[in-house]
């Protein structure tokens, strides 16, 4: 996982969102793996994070978040 997270970076702009994926992908294998559809995200940051978690890095580079997402993401 980290191996293919270092090759998608210079593939794309700097970006929170594959921070956020990288993240979110890292937990798991640290056993401390969130359920999304467990916690008090929003509805639209819950699928943003549920996304990240299934996508390989190029789809999670093309992801759009709002200001709003990204903060709640942040703060996850």
């Amino acid at each position: 996982m980290t191996r293919t997270f270092l090759d998608a970076l210079p593939q794309a702009p700097p970006s929170p969102t594959l921070v956020f994926a990288f993240e979110l992908k890292l937990l798991p294998e640290l056993g401390l793996g969130p359920d999304p559809a467990d916690t008090r995200l929003s509805l639209g940051a819950r699928h943003i994070a549920e996304n990240l978690l299934r996508s390989d890095w190029n789809m999670a580079a093309r992801l759009k978040l709002s200001e709003a997402q990204t903060r709640e993401l942040r703060q996850f």
